[in-house]
């Protein structure tokens, strides 16, 4: 029956009937007999089958042959699974993964050629694992040593458990190389684990791309210095080593002084190159632990832990210090002295967060500026209640806006010779219920930063359009006296800032002629383009404009023949010198002097005494404003009359 299901023949059919015919002529060896061996018989139906024959003589009672007895056996599944296993072997030989198969006790019994060209033509079967383990030392991903007993291949051997997609470095010395690598292990019949297949790829180029975008993820690319985010976790890593060891974390924030000028003089290829620079020589002077980062611009950071007392920071920041400033000689020849304002806060109780701390610093280094430049603040007591108190102050700003708490008091503008008062300017006054009088100097910064400036602006600036037009119905003032109002660049550069005046004119009845728009000289220089086309068109409608605080903003002059500007404002610190200071009184000169050449008028502010005022009329200055005339008041104690000058 086996036969028959073998050659799907029946045997009646069968018996009788030459092999030769029945299987084929292959089945038949040169003597006519059953050829033995791995055969291909045929079946009935014509198709070939493999099959083990093996061959037995039949003989009789005294010994002579009769015949033979063939035992035939189906190979289809073996010559199947041979097949596969050659398809298999093809195709992990043309694979680039290096694979190679590993027995239980270690040895190597299968390697494919991408596994010798990347681990070496040394690896063959039957080595140990271990000699390729040490002969290739390995790394982990993060560039530390791995431990033989750590491998992948090692681990699936110890636990039994796969070990999918690790990243490994070879470190032999030549060139760092990296894998992705694989280890699974071959469960052999019965359930036990036995061999581990180990799968690795070259993943070099990837890595190195990886580690780049992550670098720059992480780094400035101009000083390939750590960027802020980083140094806020070094510095958050840092604060519990400190708490245990009752050790000081210091945060030093310093940036050049007087950068721009560099860039502006001798171009940013020169000043990215003063960064470098700095970047080096300050790496050259901290600590190992200490760690330097560049937050933007031209400032830096160094985030300093283990220190003892605050007197280590400061020792730091005089290295620092001594380093930045000493000389850059330029390709010309030419030497720049660039010297650093530093300032220092540290971690503490009460300063737990890290931006709380980078922000105390970057006060502190404010100061520094506000000082003098070049020197070293420590974010102390006193800055710590003006940083409350501005925290105050911004928490209140919003009400006070939205509840048009802020107003505006007038201060009196005089003709120079005649006293008569041709004008007012409006300055914005605060009285806070709790924290008392705020001057503008504290408030419209932060009205700046928060957005506010706008709606503020705006809200002065029609509310004194008002009062003018009412004094004027009033017949207080006059149609030729001017009212003054001062201009933020946010709100210059709002691109709906022409309508707004416009509309503060229109709906207040005021004339344009009437309303003189005062801007500095660093608004028009840095947000010039910007500004231009509304100054323009304000001016076409008959809006007049002046140069506030003049003298103490840029050197060039190119803005006062780009923009509509007719007046000069010389600003209070050059007015107190007058007669006292010849350097005050030579600029106050100079200015009347510039003026009168470009047909600009002058307005002296900040004027106190009689003599301020006879110097002034004697240069030729137009007007004057200050205590000698009138201090701001509310609208409603404001004179317009005449002020009388002592004689000359």
């Amino acid at each position: 029956p086996a036969a028959e299901v073998l050659y799907r023949r029946e045997a009646e059919h069968a018996i009788g009937q030459p092999v030769g015919d029945l299987l084929g002529s292959s089945a038949i060896d040169e003597h006519g007999g059953i050829r033995a061996g791995e055969q291909m018989h045929h079946r009935a139906d014509g198709t070939e089958i493999p099959v083990s024959v093996s061959v037995a003589p039949l003989r009789d009672d005294v010994g002579e042959p009769t015949g033979s007895v063939a035992v035939c056996t189906d190979l289809t599944e073996r010559v199947e699974r041979r097949a596969a296993e050659a398809r298999y072997a093809s195709v992990v030989a043309s694979l680039d993964e290096g694979v190679i198969v590993i027995g239980p006790g270690g040895e190597l019994t299968s390697v494919n050629e991408s596994a010798q060209r990347l681990m070496g033509a040394w690896v063959v079967p039957n080595i140990h694992i271990n000699r390729l383990l040490h002969q290739a030392p390995m790394i982990t991903e993060y560039g530390a040593a791995l431990d033989a007993d750590d491998h992948p291949v090692a681990r699936a051997l110890r636990t039994g458990q796969a070990q999918r997609r690790v990243i490994v470095g070879i470190d032999d010395g030549g060139p760092r190389r990296w894998f992705s690598t694989s280890a699974r292990p071959l469960v052999e019949e019965g359930g036990s684990a036995g061999s581990v297949v180990w799968t690795f790829l070259e993943i070099t180029d990837r890595k190195r791309v990886e580690d780049e975008l992550s670098f720059q993820a992480t780094h400035d690319p101009l000083t390939r210095l750590p960027n802020r985010d980083v140094l806020i976790a070094a510095l958050t890593d840092a604060a519990g080593p400190a708490c245990a060891n009752g050790t000081k974390v210091a945060v030093l924030v310093f940036d050049l002084d007087r950068f721009k000028t560099i860039n502006d003089t001798f171009g940013h290829a020169v000043g990215d190159r003063v960064l470098q620079t700095i970047a080096t020589r300050t790496a050259a002077v901290i600590r190992p632990d200490d760690r330097l980062g560049r937050l933007a611009g031209d400032e830096f950071i160094v985030v300093s832990p283990g220190l003892r007392d605050e007197a280590d920071a400061t020792a730091l920041a005089h290295r620092i210090n001594d380093a930045v400033s000493g000389p850059f000689r330029l390709p010309s020849g030419r030497e720049l002295v660039v010297t650093p304002s530093i300032g220092i806060a540290f971690l503490s109780d009460q300063d737990t967060s890290p931006e709380v701390v980078l922000s105390h610093a970057d006060v502190a280094m404010y100061r520094s500026k506000e000082r003098g430049r070049a020197r070293t603040e420590v974010f102390d007591h006193e800055l710590r209640a003006a940083v409350s108190r501005k925290l105050l102050v911004h928490e209140a700003l919003r009400s006070a806006v939205d509840t048009r708490a802020i107003v505006g008091h007038f201060q009196p503008i005089a003709d120079a010779v005649s006293g008569t008062i041709v004008g007012v300017e409006v300055l914005a006054r605060w009285e806070h219920p709790t924290l008392g009088s705020i001057p503008p100097d504290e408030f419209i910064p932060i009205a700046e930063d928060t957005a506010l400036m706008p709606v503020l602006g705006a809200w002065i600036l029609e509310t004194a359009c008002a009062q003018m037009a009412q004094w004027q119905r009033a017949g207080k003032c006059g149609s030729d006296q001017m009212l003054h109002v001062n201009l933020s660049p946010r709100q210059l550069t709002d691109p709906g800032f022409a309508d707004i005046v416009m509309h503060a004119l229109s709906s207040t009845g005021l004339r344009a002629d009437q309303l003189w728009l005062e801007v500095t000289e660093s608004i028009l220089m840095e947000e010039g383009s910007d500004v231009a086309g509304a100054l323009d068109t304000l001016r076409g409608i008959g809006v007049h404009f002046a140069i506030d605080d003049f003298g103490t903003g840029y050197s060039s002059l190119a803005y006062l023949k780009r923009f509509p500007v007719e007046a000069l404002k010389i600003d209070r610190s050059f007015v107190e010198g007058l007669g006292e200071d010849p350097e005050s009184t030579a600029i106050v000169e100079a200015i009347v002097r510039l003026a009168q050449s470009l047909h600009l008028e002058t307005v002296a502010e900040g004027v106190e005494t009689e003599a301020q005022a006879r110097h002034l009329r004697a240069m030729g200055c137009d007007r004057i404003q200050g205590y000698l005339v009138a201090r701001p008041a509310p609208a409603h104690q404001v004179d317009f009359g005449s002020h009388t000058f002592d004689a000359d």
